[in-house]
């Protein structure tokens, strides 16, 4: 389960493995925060399917919503091997 806390970040649990966590927001310049929960949790599912543990995964739908809330077009530039690269590390 995962639960966002706007610019507080978010906290997780897994119950499959019983841990537990916080992931906090990325500091960042703040355009439009339209999309942000969108984009978090997209990271957060394709980091999944990618079979990275829950916390990575929050961690790329960290990164990925201070990409979209920086940008005024509700988007982030185009990001590829975003998680395969582990660039939200």
């Amino acid at each position: 389960m995962v639960v966002t806390l706007g610019e507080d970040g978010a906290v997780w649990t897994d119950r499959d493995t019983g841990q537990a966590g916080y992931v906090p927001a990325r500091k960042t310049n703040v355009a439009d925060t339209t999309g942000a929960g969108d984009a978090f949790f997209s990271a957060c599912v394709c980091a999944l399917l990618e079979g990275r543990p829950l916390e990575e995964a929050c961690l790329a739908g960290a990164a990925m919503a201070a990409g979209v809330i920086s940008s005024r077009e509700n988007a982030c530039l185009p990001c590829h091997g975003f998680i395969t690269d582990r660039l939200y590390l």
